[in-house]
């Protein structure tokens, strides 16, 4: 596994550990979230700069279950 995908991954843990809560995200984080956002692993939505609440898709959910 690359140092990129595994970033992804280790976000991706994250994002189902926290997701529906309201967190301060970091901008490098941001950007993960926003590629897993695209690659349909979650849904983002961002209420003010530095701050989002994830939810993860079915898509995510299996990646993970795959793991």
């Amino acid at each position: 596994m690359s140092n990129l995908e595994l970033n992804l991954h280790n976000t991706l843990i994250f994002a189902s550990e926290n997701e529906g809560i309201l967190r301060v995200v970091k901008s490098e984080r941001m950007s993960e979230f926003r590629e897993l956002e695209r690659a349909g692993y979650i849904e983002l939505d961002q209420k003010a700069t530095g701050m989002a609440i994830v939810y993860m898709t079915d898509r995510g959910r299996e990646y993970l279950e795959n793991q």
